[in-house]
């Protein structure tokens, strides 16, 4: 199944145009970015969301 989750990924990131692709790229390095912010480095676990009440 993640097989075919990434191939099916793949096939909509190839179909995008390029001003697309730089925007989600720049937007994922940007999340990159903060995660290692907020977590020092990756050195520690980033909080996890309980969903089990709602």
């Amino acid at each position: 199944m993640p097989l075919i989750g990434f191939v099916f990924c793949l096939w909509i990131w190839l179909g995008l145009k390029t001003p697309a692709k730089i925007v989600g790229g720049v937007w994922f390095l940007a999340g990159l970015v903060y995660a290692a912010i907020r977590t020092r480095g990756f050195r520690t676990r980033p909080i996890m969301i309980d969903f089990t009440e709602s």
